[in-house]
């Protein structure tokens, strides 16, 4: 019965020319998988290397907003903080903070209100 429900929704999704993209994303949900057990291991190195991978897979399936694409390079600056690669690290969180200003910020006052708080007391 499941493969019959999941026959059926790779037939829809195709008929509406999504096929292809259904397919790649979902490859690059396989990346991530692999990305957070290799993380799960402790082997920060290659779960860095499957997370980049899916990041290129997601940039050209689902663009540069999208949220799954600003987890999966949270994923890789959290790869690169475990690796002690601090300045990488930064590179990739701040491609994060860059894509919730645009998506958040500029159509919810409460978040962009909280964003202006002072956090230096931290």
């Amino acid at each position: 019965f499941f493969f019959q429900a999941e026959d059926g929704i790779r037939d829809a999704q195709e008929s509406r020319g999504l096929g292809d993209v259904y397919k790649r994303q979902a490859y690059a949900d396989r990346m991530t998988n692999i990305g957070y057990a290799y993380k799960k291991l402790g082997q920060y190195g290659k779960a860095l290397e499957y997370f980049l991978r899916s990041e290129q897979i997601q940039i050209q399936t689902l663009g540069s907003s999208h949220p799954s694409y600003e987890a999966t390079l949270s994923n890789i600056g959290a790869m690169y903080l475990r690796k002690e690669e601090y300045e990488k690290a930064l590179e990739f969180f701040l491609k994060c903070e860059n894509i919730e200003r645009t998506n958040f910020r500029e159509t919810n006052p409460s978040y962009a209100r909280d964003s202006q708080l002072d956090w230096n007391h931290l």
